[in-house]
């Protein structure tokens, strides 16, 4: 990370601010229907066509613990970049691109640390206020990885 900091997208789930780094981001776009896929499991809404593409959607509410939304046309996919896949995650709100230092960086202590919430430990605070920087890699592990696999067994038959 420079003294600039890195370049995080920022984004809403409810009143949570979460972020996530720019280079992982290949594209915001409006939530769409999305096709569901059967025993797939609450953490996925289901997947879409993104250029030829089948993309899981992954329901960051259920992995954080989150009352449940049905998906609408006012909310925002952000199209990610694994270094195994393409992704999709549900957001409510998009808000924008801010430079991160480490210095703004700190562990996150207590529920944040769960089972349920890999990929999450670590948290920026500023004037901006506090957000949850996502790891990608961390976030698709454990239960997130066990129903990719799933649906990628259903989909490829």
């Amino acid at each position: 990370m420079s003294e600039k900091g890195t370049d995080f997208l920022t984004f809403k789930l409810d009143d949570h601010k979460l972020a996530i780094p720019v280079s992982e981001v290949e594209r915001v776009v409006r939530a769409l229907a999305v096709t569901s896929i059967p025993d797939s499991g609450d953490l996925l809404y289901g997947s879409f066509n993104y250029h030829g593409k089948i993309v899981p959607v992954i329901n960051l509410r259920a992995k954080f613990n989150l009352p449940d939304k049905e998906l609408r046309p006012e909310q925002r996919f952000l199209i990610l970049n694994t270094s195994k896949r393409t992704i999709a995650l549900v957001t409510d709100e998009v808000n924008d691109v801010i430079a991160i230092t480490e210095n703004e960086i700190f562990e996150a202590q207590g529920s944040l640390t769960d089972t349920r919430t890999e990929g999450s430990s670590l948290l920026f605070s500023d004037k901006r206020g506090i957000a949850i920087i996502l790891n990608l890699e961390d976030l698709l592990s454990g239960d997130i990885k066990i129903q990719l696999e799933k649906a990628k067994e259903h989909l490829t038959g």
